[in-house]
């Protein structure tokens, strides 16, 4: 049941990363690109916290593996939607950008830390959030 809803919520959450990333495109392609990269690495462990609930519930390999992907569907709708609606204006951009930024931000404070802390201890948790956000920083100066 984790590894569902898991899924569900990603794919929910995958919606305004395509948003920001369509936006981003048509606004700056350089950021988009940099966006679309930082959204790629925060994945890699998005898609190990949804495969590893599903494996432990008994799914097999490639039932994890399509219940992953499919779970990104909404990250392109997004970027269809954000690339047709970024056309609109600058200001548009921005509000999609921010809007996607905000979800994320409430997700990441609301939801992922608190469950992260209650899975494992606080040290680790702020020890991860930091090498996460060291990885994001250098990267965005990597291709920045």
């Amino acid at each position: 049941q984790t590894g569902i809803l898991l899924c569900l919520g990603v794919a929910i959450h995958n919606l305004p990363d395509g948003l920001a990333i369509g936006a981003g495109i048509e606004g700056n392609s350089t950021f988009g690109i940099v966006l679309a990269v930082l959204l790629l690495i925060h994945n890699i462990p998005e898609g190990l916290a949804m495969g590893i609930p599903l494996k432990l519930g008994g799914f097999s390999r490639w039932n994890v593996v399509l219940l992953t992907l499919l779970s990104g569907i909404p990250t392109v709708i997004g970027a269809i939607l954000g690339a047709l609606i970024g056309n609109i204006s600058e200001s548009v951009i921005g509000a999609i950008i921010a809007f996607a930024a905000g979800a994320m931000l409430y997700l990441t404070i609301r939801e992922l830390i608190p469950s992260s802390i209650k899975m494992s201890k606080p040290l680790i948790t702020l020890f991860a959030a930091a090498i996460g956000a060291a990885i994001g920083g250098v990267t965005i100066f990597l291709l920045g």
